[in-house]
């Protein structure tokens, strides 16, 4: 994935990784770890602050 991303950056100013929530999938939180940035995206009112806390941890 390393390399796909380091690839793709020759290419592109912008990659958007579109991934499942990061407390539930390992994946996500390998992805998260090897770029650039990370948006979390959370619903008011229902999305719980520790929730978001674990998720930037």
């Amino acid at each position: 994935m390393i390399q796909l991303i380091s690839k793709l950056k020759e290419s592109f100013d912008l990659i958007i990784l579109d991934t499942p929530p990061i407390l539930y999938f390992s994946d996500t939180q390998i992805l998260s770890a090897i770029n650039d940035g990370t948006i979390i995206v959370s619903k008011y009112g229902e999305t719980d602050k520790e929730s978001i806390i674990r998720c930037k941890k």
